[in-house]
């Protein structure tokens, strides 16, 4: 039986298998009325169904499990990224796949996330991964975040921050959100750590959905933020705040 729910690969190889079963039905009732051995044509062919099988089973094998992803209930978006509810992160501890995990409604920051984690991700329902990490950093991985995002029927979008050919712009900020309004379920957001990915989503709150900056930087604090040590070295409350535009 076919299962249509299977993604990429698993589904070609599940079609190739019921085709070789197929084959070796044909070549097995051919093989009654004839005298195999005297048949060299009739050797290969079971061979090459055989063949089939076995690298259909090998294929199913290679394939790593899915993490289980612990999102909240009632995450996924209603209206889309762009309108979901924001500003109330909670920390999952324990998440496999992934050193750190915070979910924000419909958005997950995180640190970088192992290929089972994003199978995971998948599963539970995101249609994007946005990467903050650098060109060097993506490189770096042993597997192909990209091709397995896409395998999996999720965008994949690369963003990089950080390195000296990759300076924090406004224009990053913006695709970031334009990223995020192409869905209406559920987005990861990962760096190495989850700390440049924090820093994104703070900037996304105040230029994308009207949060004051201390707003903003309390939600910061939450997830990969921490206090300034400002407040305990000078014993007097940090208080954030933006000045006029800088020139470009």
């Amino acid at each position: 039986m076919m299962t249509l729910s299977l993604r990429g690969g698993r589904l070609e190889l599940l079609t190739n298998y019921a085709k070789s079963i197929v084959r070796i039905h044909a070549y097995s009732k051919l093989a009654n009325r004839r005298h195999l051995g005297d048949d060299g044509r009739m050797r290969r062919l079971l061979a090459i169904a055989g063949a089939t099988i076995v690298g259909f089973s090998t294929g199913c094998a290679s394939q790593p499990e899915a993490s289980e992803i612990p999102w909240p209930d009632g995450a996924a978006a209603r209206g889309g990224l762009a309108e979901a509810p924001v500003g109330a992160p909670e920390h999952i501890e324990d998440v496999e796949g992934v050193d750190n995990c915070y979910f924000d409604g419909a958005f997950c920051i995180a640190s970088q996330p192992s290929p089972e984690a994003i199978r995971g991700f998948a599963d539970a329902g995101a249609t994007v991964v946005i990467s903050l990490r650098t060109d060097d950093e993506m490189e770096d991985l042993d597997f192909d975040q990209a091709a397995l995002c896409h395998e999996l029927g999720m965008e994949y979008v690369h963003i990089p921050l950080g390195g000296p050919d990759r300076i924090y712009t406004r224009q990053s900020v913006d695709a970031f959100a334009d990223a995020l309004e192409r869905h209406d379920n559920k987005a990861v957001i990962h760096c190495a750590s989850g700390g440049r990915a924090t820093y994104m989503w703070v900037a996304y709150l105040v230029e994308h959905r009207g949060y004051e900056f201390d707003e903003a930087m309390a939600v910061g604090e939450q997830i990969r933020f921490r206090p300034s040590p400002f407040e305990g070295l000078l014993g007097r409350e940090v208080v954030y705040s933006l000045g006029p535009p800088v020139e470009d």
